[in-house]
């Protein structure tokens, strides 16, 4: 005997969703890779490189701030205002290296 309509269209419809939570789940690395790397004109620095390796690449920062960690340590934040054109970004450091790179709003310098 045939199921009823309704059930195939809720089997279909079942079937649908989980192939939409594979597919964002699949997305999900490559968006929190993004915020991984940035680039400073023709350089790009990632999670891993030391504080002097960014000073070399991009420069000295536009502005630095200090965060304190649940830990008790310092996180130094170097702020990065690339411009009106460009997203200011923040580079973290924790123990000398950089572990986060966040993107803010559009910068102001002109």
């Amino acid at each position: 005997m045939r199921a009823p309509a309704f059930l195939d269209i809720l089997a279909f419809v079942t079937r649908l969703r989980a192939l939409v939570v594979v597919g964002a789940l699949l997305l999900v690395p490559r968006v929190a890779h993004a915020d991984r790397t940035m680039r400073c004109g023709s350089e790009l620095v990632e999670v891993g490189d030391s504080m002097e390796t960014v000073a070399k690449k991009c420069g000295p920062p536009d502005d630095v701030e200090i965060h304190k960690l649940p830990s008790g340590r310092p996180l130094l934040v170097w702020v990065y205002d690339f411009g009106r054109n460009r997203f200011v970004q923040l580079a973290e450091f924790d123990v000398g290296l950089l572990v986060d790179v966040v993107t803010r709003g559009y910068g102001k310098k002109h």
